[in-house]
């Protein structure tokens, strides 16, 4: 067997031998005959939308390496399916990374309850904007920092470009100015439900 399949499908490093005139025919000829055969083991190995890929990567090497490949029918299949291996393992370790990847970020999103109503969500989240509105710049940006993107006081600090007491002290002000227009908030609300259960 003349050459062999390198550790990422047998392409790694490999300059592109082009087969021409009578190779190009050879390299047709074993395209319709193994491709089908490769297709059905890669359909086997990774989902279907991946298979395609597969199939196509391992006949580019194929293409490319023409001239290291063995020519012999029993040892061209042989060689063929090594590649088609490897091409199948880095796939499947690509796909399992990019599930992993989308696992951790439906991980870290925080879990909502089934069936709330958004026009509840919106109306809490315009409130809070309001709120916050109410606040000086730096304690406003602080209070959304740490409270809505849930950094800690240390990567805020980071942002704003304070230090981290310049920050905690700017939450404690805010959380103060929060409480005092919660219970204004509140007062308001009561008085206002008073006026309208009397006759």
């Amino acid at each position: 067997m003349r050459g062999g399949v390198g550790a990422q499908g047998g392409d790694v490093g490999a300059a592109p031998d082009v087969p021409d005139g009578s190779d190009a025919d050879r390299f047709a000829d074993a395209y319709r005959l193994l491709s089908p055969q490769v297709r059905g083991y890669a359909r086997r190995q990774v989902p279907d939308d991946l298979a395609e890929d597969v199939v196509a990567e391992t006949f580019l090497v194929l293409w490319r390496r023409w001239a290291d490949a063995p020519h012999g029918p029993d040892h061209l299949r042989p060689w063929v399916f090594g590649v088609a291996r490897n091409k199948i393992l880095r796939v499947r370790e690509q796909h399992h990374r990019a599930l992993r990847s989308v696992a951790s970020v439906a991980a870290a999103e925080p879990a909502r309850p089934h069936g709330a109503d958004p026009a509840v969500e919106v109306a809490a989240a315009d409130r809070a904007r309001r709120l916050l509105d109410h606040l000086p710049p730096a304690e406003g940006e602080a209070m959304a920092l740490t409270v809505w993107a849930g950094l800690t006081p240390g990567e805020a600090a980071e942002v704003l470009g304070c230090s981290v007491t310049a920050l905690t002290s700017r939450l404690s002000r805010a959380r103060g100015r929060l409480a005092t227009l919660l219970a204004q908030d509140a007062a308001a609300d009561a008085d206002g439900r008073g006026r309208d259960d009397r006759p």
